[in-house]
């Protein structure tokens, strides 16, 4: 089967649509819409950059793709862009589709999985561009076509270019209007090959793996998702919005690959009887300073000592007062649906790492998985946060208890304990341990 023809229902066209969305996500534009295979031109205008359009509120993105592989193998001549009747790149075309829907912030880019050109009567016309790879640590070449060589003044000369010479004559097309498209035009070549196969992946497939690695697919909390499923998931998805020329957003992709994007968090809500509730902020502001000098602070308390109270109002307190203040209960009650998930290790992380990237969304780029939710994930955050932080863990000792009555957790699953001695606190983070005496806490 030819590379060029369906694959397990996906195709190159749809594994490098993959790879650009999943570039958006995790260039952390989520708000990014994809228009793939749709035609944006009117009437009998051509749109020779319609296989996929990327728009992020910002910039937009036009994109062509071309294959080959390694036994059709192609490499870029001058015949490709001079005459419209090999693979519908025509310069003369191309500017038809630019001259309709060009704007200040869209850029054109031909994507061609093809080898870079050799021959002179093309080299010549083309100066490579650098820092405008569509790939990090691939190497792609991109050229523009520079006009003065291609399109001579004085007297007018197309250096045996005859498709776009006739073209600009018959058209009476403005030699500046042309220039302009040639600065706008970006053309990219060596881009990866694929094999179509995730299990005997090649170029192209290779970094749609890293890609899905540093989404954070089989980590917490999308640990039950596997690479391989994933990626042809979405390959599928890219081919069937294809099939209906639609349009697509980040974030739905997402909904429909059911990427959870919460970190696996739950919700942290500690119930207080106001009519018995006695608060103070002099008590809170005096208990705030010993623990920013102090850095590691544990609160114990025999139950009912008040000490999940106090820690819940210190919280609203601070919240009150413009401190950054992030937490997690393992303890709120006897009928809380999410009992045994509260001593999750992994929903411990979950909960922290998101109400750091709700305070400090743009630190996100800081993670080395972006929805991962784990101790080295949370490291990283903390050391990239400038102000001050307080960490607020409470119920510690209702780890144990939770152990001896449920047959889903294991102490694998439950090592909060352990790893909250494993946090690196910079001195700008100070943390609050609240727990009843227990011998896992000392």
């Amino acid at each position: 089967m030819s590379l060029n023809n369906a694959h397990e229902g996906y195709d190159y066209q749809d594994l490098i649509t993959s790879y650009f969305i999943l570039k958006e996500i995790l260039d952390g534009n989520l708000e990014s819409v994809f228009s793939i295979d749709k035609k944006n031109t009117t009437g009998n205008i051509p749109d020779r950059f319609d296989d996929l359009v990327i728009t992020n509120g910002v910039d937009i993105q036009r994109k062509q793709i071309k294959y080959s592989n390694e036994a059709v193998s192609k490499t870029l001549i001058k015949d490709y862009l001079s005459s419209d009747s090999h693979y519908s790149i025509a310069l003369h075309k191309l500017f038809e589709t630019w001259k309709e829907l060009k704007t200040s912030n869209t850029e054109f880019r031909l994507c061609l999985a093809w080898e870079e050109p050799t021959k002179d009567d093309i080299t010549r016309v083309l100066e490579l561009q650098s820092n405008k790879s569509s790939f990090n640590g691939f190497s792609t070449k991109v050229f523009k076509i520079n006009l003065v060589l291609l399109w001579e003044e004085n007297p007018d000369n197309f250096n045996r270019w005859n498709s776009l010479s006739k073209y600009v004559k018959d058209n009476g097309v403005d030699r500046s209007e042309f220039n302009d498209f040639c600065n706008d035009l970006l053309i990219e070549v060596n881009l990866p090959k694929a094999s179509l196969e995730f299990n005997r992946p090649s170029q192209l497939e290779e970094i749609l793996i890293e890609q899905a690695k540093k989404l954070g697919i089989e980590q917490y909390p999308n640990d039950d998702i596997y690479i391989y499923d994933f990626l042809v998931r979405l390959a599928k998805i890219s081919g069937s919005y294809r099939t209906k020329s639609a349009q697509i957003s980040a974030k739905d992709i997402l909904i429909e690959l059911r990427v959870r994007t919460d970190f696996g968090r739950i919700e942290q809500k500690f119930e207080i009887d106001q009519k018995k509730n006695i608060t103070s902020d002099e008590k809170n502001s005096s208990f705030i300073e010993n623990i920013i000098a102090n850095n590691k602070t544990l609160l114990l308390g025999e139950p009912g000592s008040g000490k999940s109270w106090f820690l819940t109002n210190l919280i609203e307190y601070l919240t009150c007062n413009n401190h950054f203040v992030i937490r997690h209960y393992c303890f709120t009650s006897t009928e809380d649906s999410s009992f045994d998930k509260r001593v999750n290790s992994d929903v411990f992380f979950g909960n922290l790492i998101s109400d750091i990237e709700r305070y400090f969304p743009k630190i996100k780029k800081e993670k080395h998985q972006l929805y991962a939710s784990n101790l080295k994930e949370l490291n990283l955050l903390l050391a990239a946060v400038e102000e001050p932080i307080i960490i607020i863990v409470d119920g510690l000792d209702h780890i144990n208890r939770a152990l001896k009555t449920s047959v889903t957790l294991s102490n694998e699953k439950t090592r909060i304990i352990e790893y909250i001695s494993k946090i690196e606190l910079p001195n700008n983070v100070s943390i609050i341990l609240g727990s009843q005496p227990t011998d896992m806490v000392n």
